[in-house]
């Protein structure tokens, strides 16, 4: 006979308070099912459970019991049971704002429909699964997992189940800038909620198609678009899909310059997506919102409602849009001349952009946080900003941002007196070690080569040229090798490194002779001067 398996401490007592004498009921079949060995029963009811837990808004204790179900069914063998508690264990995380353990769980759902055949539920756990990731990793992971979702859905010829994976798909790749691509797959979902019937679906993809519209420029494309389904809007079709229209409607005010009657609309649709349950388009329309107000009226004005905005992603747990807002409040700060705040806002930008792997956010933030280092004149401060956006740009593959930031912020230090160079010096050339020279010009080599040797420290200029010597070398650019080992020849001089520079001489010599070089002979002059014979 099986032990029953242990439980967290707390749970019988919270499953008894919560749902006092059903509780008492389903704690005592939970016992005789466990007490007989029987897990198939043991797994239902602990679902039944879960599901009551849930319902009582106990998220935590549903978790509990939906965890022990999975123990349960797996120990039985039933894989549909296994992925229904996989499916609700998603549910209750995503409630929970747990977005990482939600995208897990449904993930986990998804391959045991998948294996049962089920691609319907299949096709709903991966759209699950992305709408936790788009918070977590950011949209590109949610969109590779939407392309999954539609294919799938396609292969049914479902059409309810395309158009609602084609929507969030667009959604994903609006949250992308892919705008083109939205307003595509956005055209798409709406002809197929348009032969389904599915009027809110219908309209919401309406709005959809007029914001890509607007993003593009094609302003009365946009507002033409929207114009047939405004009375839907104003009868309700729901509080979020009225609260969304309402906002481009003072988007397109706003941008008329009728700001008086884009406040008004905004206010609305920000009650209609609060009652809504909205808060992420909430957040949206008051971010978009301020950085309209920020172009008209100035960046004092739109800061609380970035601010609003920032701390509406943060309650959700949504990375993927933390770092842009923040960027655009430090950005505000910053031109409201309020250093210290905007310092602060751009940490956290910086901070979710790394994490997240984004790219592009990483070098706009390090822009940015370079700039307000150096008006609160903080230039180490802005120096160790660039420092870690280059080894961020390295982990990432991106070697050649890696060498320029490192390039930018090695010139940024031979420049300030107090600072030593050293370090840097040493971390730009390990970079070039790996990575090779392709991505600076030679000029860019030298000029930061004469600078190093400005700053007392000619042998890092011989390290260099020699790396770009045999870059050139590599490519079969001839001339450029042998230039460049001369350059490095009377850095090692100047490091007092007499035999290095004979050395370099001699193949800057032996590759002009080949290939006819006027330079030659100055080169052979050279080297009887300064270079040590061996």
């Amino acid at each position: 006979m099986r032990r029953p398996i242990p439980r967290p401490a707390g749970w019988d007592a919270g499953l008894l308070a919560v749902l006092g004498p059903r509780g008492a009921r389903l704690g005592y079949q939970l016992e005789v099912a466990q007490r007989e060995g029987d897990d198939d029963a043991a797994a239902r009811i602990l679902t039944d459970v879960g599901d009551a837990l849930a319902l009582a808004g106990d998220g935590r204790a549903a978790v509990a019991a939906f965890e022990e179900a999975v123990t349960h069914a797996d120990r039985a063998g039933q894989s549909r049971q296994l992925g229904d508690v996989y499916w609700r264990l998603g549910q209750v995380n995503e409630g929970l704002r747990r977005p990482v353990g939600g995208a897990r769980w449904y993930e986990r759902a998804a391959e045991v429909f998948a294996s049962e055949g089920d691609v319907p539920d299949q096709v709903m756990a991966l759209q699950a699964s992305a709408r936790c990731r788009i918070m977590t990793e950011g949209p590109s992971e949610a969109l590779r997992l939407l392309q999954d979702a539609i294919d799938l859905a396609r292969s049914q010829e479902d059409d309810a189940l395309l158009a609602a994976a084609m929507e969030q798909a667009a959604e994903a790749a609006a949250a992308l800038s892919y705008v083109a691509d939205a307003l595509a797959k956005y055209r798409e979902a709406l002809r197929l909620f348009s032969r389904t019937g599915d009027a809110i679906g219908r309209v919401r993809c309406t709005i959809g198609v007029a914001e890509c519209e607007l993003e593009l420029g094609d302003h009365v494309r946009a507002i033409n678009t929207l114009a047939p389904v405004e009375t839907e809007l104003e009868l309700g079709l729901d509080d979020a899909t009225a609260g969304r229209g309402l906002a481009l409607t003072a988007r397109f005010y706003l941008e008329a310059g009728e700001r008086e009657r884009a406040l008004e609309e905004f206010k609305r649709a920000l009650e209609l997506l609060a009652r809504g349950g909205a808060v992420g388009r909430r957040a949206d329309l008051m971010l978009a919102f301020g950085r309209s107000i920020e172009l008209t009226d100035g960046p004092q004005q739109a800061g609380a409602l970035l601010m609003a905005a920032l701390e509406d992603y943060e309650r959700l747990g949504d990375r993927s849009r933390i770092g842009p807002a923040a960027y655009s409040l430090a950005r505000c700060y910053f031109d409201a001349g309020d250093t210290i705040r905007a310092d602060e806002a751009i940490d956290k930008a910086l901070e979710v952009s790394q994490r997240l792997g984004d790219m592009e956010g990483l070098e706009l933030c390090t822009e940015l946080a370079v700039r307000i280092a150096v008006t609160m004149g903080q230039g180490k401060l802005a120096l160790d900003r660039l420092r870690l956006a280059a080894r961020v740009k390295g982990e990432l593959g991106d070697f050649a941002g890696e060498v320029r930031y490192l390039l930018r912020a090695l010139d940024a230090t031979l420049a300030i007196e107090d600072l030593d160079a050293v370090v840097l010096a040493d971390e730009f050339i390990e970079a070039l070690r790996r990575s090779g020279t392709r991505f600076l010009v030679a000029d860019e080599l030298e000029e930061i080569c004469d600078k190093l040797e400005a700053a007392q420290r000619p042998d890092y200029g011989r390290e260099i040229m020699v790396l770009l010597a045999q870059a050139e070398l590599e490519a079969g650019r001839h001339a450029g090798a042998a230039t460049a080992f001369a350059r490095a020849a009377g850095f090692a001089v100047r490091a007092e490194e007499r035999e290095e520079a004979g050395a370099l001489w001699d193949q800057a010599i032996a590759i002009g002779v080949r290939i006819g070089m006027s330079e030659v002979g100055n080169w052979r002059i050279d080297r009887e001067m300064f270079g040590h014979r061996q």
